[in-house]
């Protein structure tokens, strides 16, 4: 991946977060398949003619920018695209060049014994530049395709997702979290650049009733890793969940998980110091209560959402005003006058709420 125009981003930049790349607001980024391989060099010419192995691999590449058999003014565009490694651009003078020199017979359109005669002069006397080229379309040191091969790095053997099958990684990283302060910054923002703990994963996956409170006592950012995925299984599309996925999150919505958050959140809440992480995990708890009553909401009556936001109910009674429908069994008059305006807000209240209340500072 690089910036146009730019140096293509180093091994060093691996796993940083966009903010870190410094990137500028609309700035077009080329993003290219790129593939490190370990196999030996094939000799781009033999005996002053190019490579057979060279010249099959590119008819194969001549089939994936032509249409029967020719190349067009846009398919040489697309093709010098490919080997430069950027389609954006029109490349009007090398597609001028390109017909001028092999076009001899003026039928506006290429065939491939014309691209094999252009890199085998090019071979000639700058083997480098089409070697360069020959990676940018895919083509691997020995000619083979990448595509064809099984050359390419599997999920197996790469370092992040064998950590993430490591259950005992993550104790010792865990444990790194929650005794020392000074590690636990560049801890967790490890655990932020690694796939989903597979053991972890699993157990928030099989979900019961005594989870949230086990994860509790046990750890702090433990807590804190499972109630990120709790919000994504909760938030996240459907299409992007699979079934166990949906499972857990239809389990969690009719077995009362949000109870469980509240009951944490009170329980922080409480408490008259708070540590950092302690403090994280309550900030985590109430964005997603409040994700939970706008999502509850937002296909109602306008005037139904603005009068709870309107309203000085506690977010308790809100949550159970939305279960039941009804207000607390026991509350004082002045709150029973707010239950009052949420159950039944009159047209013209609506009217007038939404003609006073700004709705940007009521999403926020």
């Amino acid at each position: 991946m690089r910036l146009t125009q730019k140096d293509e981003f180093d091994d060093f930049s691996n796993s940083k977060f966009l903010q870190d790349l410094n990137l500028k607001l609309d700035e077009p980024i080329t993003v290219t398949k790129k593939v490190a391989v370990s196999v030996r060099q094939e000799p781009m010419v033999i005996d002053g003619k190019m490579n057979p192995k060279a010249i099959e691999a590119i008819n194969k590449i001549f089939l994936r920018y032509s249409t029967d058999g020719k190349m067009n003014s846009e398919h040489v565009r697309q093709f010098i695209g490919g080997c430069i490694g950027d389609t954006t651009k029109q490349y009007k003078d090398k597609v001028e060049k390109l017909f001028s020199d092999y076009d001899t017979e003026k039928k506006n359109y290429l065939v491939v014994e014309n691209i094999i005669d252009f890199f085998e002069r090019a071979a000639m006397d700058k083997p480098m530049i089409v070697s360069s080229n020959f990676t940018s379309l895919g083509i691997r040191p020995d000619f083979r395709l990448f595509e064809e091969t099984e050359a390419e790095s599997k999920q197996e053997d790469l370092p992040r997702w064998r950590l993430s099958q490591n259950p005992k990684f993550y104790e010792v990283v865990f444990q790194m979290l929650d005794g020392n302060e000074k590690l636990a910054r560049p801890a967790w923002r490890l655990l932020e650049r690694l796939p989903v703990s597979k053991s972890i994963y699993e157990q928030v996956i099989n979900i019961d009733e005594t989870k949230l409170a086990v994860l509790e006592r046990s750890s702090p950012y433990k807590l804190l890793y499972c109630l990120e995925l709790y919000e994504y299984f909760l938030n996240s599309e459907k299409k992007y969940l699979n079934e166990s996925e949906l499972a857990w999150r239809d389990h969690f919505l009719n077995n009362g998980g949000y109870d469980q958050l509240f009951e944490l959140f009170c329980k922080l809440n409480q408490q008259p110091t708070l540590k950092d992480t302690e403090r994280r995990i309550l900030e985590f708890l109430l964005r997603m209560l409040s994700e939970y009553i706008c999502g509850n909401y937002s296909g109602r009556d306008i005037s139904t959402a603005i009068a709870i936001y309107n309203s000085e109910l506690e977010l308790d009674g809100i949550l159970e005003f939305m279960k039941t429908g009804s207000k607390p069994k026991s509350c004082s008059v002045d709150v029973e006058k707010e239950y009052l305006k949420l159950s039944s807000p009159t047209k013209q209240e609506g009217r007038e709420l939404q003609m006073n209340v700004d709705m940007d500072s009521m999403l926020t």
